[in-house]
């Protein structure tokens, strides 16, 4: 059981470290946009605006219809969570799959069946994302009613 603790500790430090560089960076933008504003340089329009657009949008790509965002990417991010989620799945069965050949007289199937519920709901975020995407096609104009 060790073997799988590791990996989720392991799983669970890429995402948090992941997650602090991302805000690490938008207070860098931030920081950079408050001294400049303090000190009174003039920037020029194309410095500024991305200087704004940084901080006033959500720094997410995968962001969701309501933020504005194109149905594509809600669907490009429900897919890439998905794939993760499944490799997750799959991660987890390997694991307690070789822990079962290591130790075969204690009981790894209720483990791997975790697995695989971890796997199906994986591919429910694939169903989702086709689900929005068809739902985006049929109605154009969803993103113009979600902004309002």
């Amino acid at each position: 059981m060790d073997a799988g603790a590791a990996l989720f500790l392991f799983l669970a430090a890429v995402v948090v470290g992941g997650m602090w560089v991302d805000a690490r960076k938008e207070a860098e933008r931030q920081e950079t946009l408050r001294r400049l504003l303090d000190k009174g340089d003039r920037l020029d329009d194309a410095q500024l605006r991305e200087l704004l657009q940084s901080v006033q949008r959500p720094h997410s790509r995968h962001g969701g219809l309501g933020d504005g965002g194109h149905p594509d990417d809600a669907s490009r991010g429900l897919r890439v969570a998905g794939t993760l989620i499944i490799f997750a799945g799959i991660a987890v069965m390997l694991v307690f799959s070789i822990l079962n050949h290591l130790r075969p007289d204690d009981d790894m199937l209720p483990a791997a069946a975790i697995g695989l519920g971890i796997v199906v709901f994986g591919i429910g975020f694939f169903f989702g994302a086709r689900m929005l995407r068809r739902d985006a096609t049929a109605t154009p104009d969803r993103a113009d009613t979600l902004r309002r």
